[in-house]
């Protein structure tokens, strides 16, 4: 009973910060472009931060393990109502990117934190029902907040948006102090003497590096559409509401699909999923530019997010049986830096190629890009092999870095 009350909690405080936070980070690209900022401008507020905080995940992740989870919760859960506040004081690019290396750093420590503890406490046996559970709250709060911060900015302003979404955020800091609790004993100062041993290990796992890879590229073209995409619709004429339906549509595709997905990765091997993924990408952003109404782009959305989830989740599964139980958090939090670096990157380059070459053409060359990958992973002896469904501890998608609501 105690431990279902831990997980009552946990999933709580995950549906209230991811809520409260993707109020403030959903349609924060607009934002930035309505009060007059650059394309360019735009991509180096949103990479710095990001490509920062994933060098910093590798240390994070043996922190968590070495000092303890609880502390670094409640710490990270700090930086999202804070985040939410700044930015309505915020007004030039430097105090924008201030912000946002703030929120990514904040984000890293509690979610790397948040899921270990998440992992501690699922039942022997129950893992795939309890992160099935947990995937409902994800899901719900991920889907939700798009669509009311359009409606919130439409009818009462980005400031009050804001405001709102620092007001939700804060009340995850007394859930995470009340209700998270260290299971582990702490190890101490020693466990950082073997971290240069640890990563170096780390890549020596066979099909490592193609997994990195994976999710590399996977995030890296997911980039450009999650930032410059609600620019272009809010260009084309569409209000912050629409622009939210669409990313709140894609959210509640990858929802459903998740359970049949699941299935799916048990029973065939990690390519034959993440090929057609990476190819439904491309053909979800040919849908997108084909016609150029509204329902072609809510339904190109949708296709092309199918795509990236279909080419993500084999590639963790994968992961799961491939590594080490030992390795779990240091090899996790290396590929959770890949992504972050990834989207960094692409936030970066975004910014100057969409200047140069308009956002149509950036969105659609990324589509492509990842067209291109699929064919590559043609030949891959190494995601020949089944994944598995069982997550082990610290393989938790947090949403700064896939489902990021930015």
């Amino acid at each position: 009973m105690a431990l279902r009350k831990e997980l009552v909690i946990a999933n709580i405080f995950l549906l209230n910060v991811i809520l409260g936070a993707g109020l403030s980070t959903s349609l924060l690209s607009v934002y930035l472009r309505s009060i007059g900022l650059s394309l360019g401008n735009v991509g180096l507020i949103y990479a710095f931060g990001a490509i920062l905080a994933g060098f910093l995940r590798l240390p994070i992740g043996t922190a968590v393990d070495c000092v303890g989870k609880r502390n670094f919760v409640i710490f990270g859960a700090i930086g999202f109502p804070l985040f939410a506040i700044g930015i309505t004081f915020a007004k030039t690019v430097p105090q924008f990117i201030g912000l946002d290396i703030l929120l990514e750093l904040f984000a890293a420590v509690c979610w790397t934190a948040f899921s270990a503890h998440y992992f501690d406490i699922l039942s022997k046996g129950k893992e795939g029902v309890e992160m099935a559970q947990r995937n409902l709250f994800y899901y719900s709060a991920s889907a939700a907040a798009p669509l009311l911060a359009g409606i919130i900015a439409d009818r009462l302003g980005f400031t009050t948006l804001f405001y709102i979404s620092a007001l939700i955020s804060v009340i995850g800091i007394p859930i995470a102090a009340a209700g998270i609790k260290d299971h582990d004993k702490v190890k101490g100062s020693v466990c950082f003497k073997d971290f240069g041993h640890e990563y170096s290990d780390i890549l020596k796992i066979k099909g490592y590096k193609t997994i990195f890879a994976v999710l590399f590229v996977n995030s890296l073209t997911w980039t450009f559409w999650a930032i410059y995409m609600p620019i272009f619709l809010n260009n084309s004429g569409f209000n912050f509401s629409q622009i939210g339906l669409v990313m709140t549509a894609v959210l509640v595709s990858g929802a459903i699909i998740q359970l049949p997905l699941g299935k799916i990765i048990d029973k065939y091997p990690a390519k034959w999923i993440l090929i057609p993924g990476f190819a439904l990408v491309f053909l979800g952003g040919w849908m997108f530019f084909a016609f150029k109404n509204y329902f072609t782009y809510l339904a190109g959305r949708v296709v092309a997010g199918l795509g990236w989830d279909l080419g993500y989740w084999p590639a963790t599964g994968l992961f799961a049986k491939v590594t080490p139980r030992e390795e779990h958090g240091g090899a996790w939090a290396a590929l959770m830096a890949g992504s972050g670096i990834a989207y960094g990157i692409g936030a970066l380059t975004g910014g100057f190629l969409t200047e140069r070459y308009g956002i149509s053409k950036v969105l659609f060359a990324s589509a492509f890009a990842a067209f291109l990958f699929s064919i590559a992973l043609i030949s891959s002896k190494v995601l020949a092999g089944k994944a598995q469904k069982h997550y082990k501890r610290h393989h938790f998608i947090h949403h700064t870095i896939r489902h990021r609501t930015k």
